[in-house]
């Protein structure tokens, strides 16, 4: 099943849909997460504890720069999904070398 999202993401670039492909693309960590963590109930840590596991460490580096870490991509599936906005909320991010300036997504 996970293919088929991914292969959907796949063609909403290649359709130049990147919002579709944003949106499904913040939803997999929720569905990985789920299988990954059944028994836990917040949807918060699954989705971090699961990004983290699986992506984090070909987003961060050796130096102790901002990355793209499971608490920011959760941050802008929260933004994006429920309000819309392709932002975070750099307040919400408990990581101090993680609480970014600014965030810009370029299409």
């Amino acid at each position: 099943m996970v293919e088929l999202y991914v292969n959907d993401i796949a063609n909403a670039l290649k359709n130049k849909s990147y919002f579709s492909a944003l949106a499904m693309s913040l939803a997999l960590p929720d569905i990985c997460g789920t299988a990954e963590y059944p028994n836990e109930t917040s949807t918060a840590k699954r989705y971090i504890e699961w990004h983290n596991k699986y992506l984090g460490k070909y987003m961060s580096d050796d130096r102790g720069n901002p990355y793209l870490c499971g608490e920011i991509v959760y941050n802008l599936r929260n933004t994006f999904l429920h309000t819309g906005s392709p932002n975070i909320d750099s307040n919400k991010v408990k990581g101090e070398a993680n609480q970014l300036d600014r965030f810009i997504l370029i299409l």
